[in-house]
């Protein structure tokens, strides 16, 4: 007989005794709406800014022209975002849709005013789509992708 109060599981062993089982209660940054965000968030941030690097290493060392700027930013900003929200569905479990197209919708809100602030111009709005889409296709993956080993119990 399991009695689950919260805090505690009691259990009857084979004589009929109680004992008493404590359980970890700490609460992980997964589980939290609002950090699982923040962290899916920086992580899609932090690998848009590695392949910023990567991709303009290889237009400054191979390409030597910037015909294809357009497209490597598509798939820059496409490639982060999916890559965040993959690690947010794949930890939390829920809300893949919900918590990915947000983070896509608050990733170009930053790409906007960041792209505002450094140039002047406002990016186009096909790149908000193109953020909401890969954030929604990240987040639903994340959550139907195996589980991590460590999360399971």
């Amino acid at each position: 007989m399991k009695i689950n109060s919260g805090v505690f599981l009691m259990r009857r062993n084979i004589i009929g005794k109680k004992s008493i089982k404590f359980r970890n209660i700490t609460e992980t940054v997964w589980e939290n709406t609002f950090l699982s965000m923040i962290v899916s968030i920086l992580c899609g941030i932090l690998s848009i800014i590695l392949l910023c690097i990567v991709f303009s290493a290889v237009i400054l060392y191979f390409l030597k022209d910037m015909k294809y700027m357009n497209a490597f930013c598509y798939f820059i900003f496409s490639t982060g975002i999916y890559s965040g929200t993959y690690i947010c569905g794949k930890y939390r479990r829920k809300k893949g849709l919900a918590e990915g197209a947000l983070s896509g919708i608050i990733i170009f809100l930053t790409v906007l005013f960041s792209g505002f602030l450094i140039t002047g111009n406002i990016p186009e709005i096909k790149k908000l789509f193109i953020l909401l889409i890969c954030g929604a296709v990240g987040g639903i993956k994340g959550v139907n992708s195996k589980r991590p080993r460590k999360l399971t119990k």
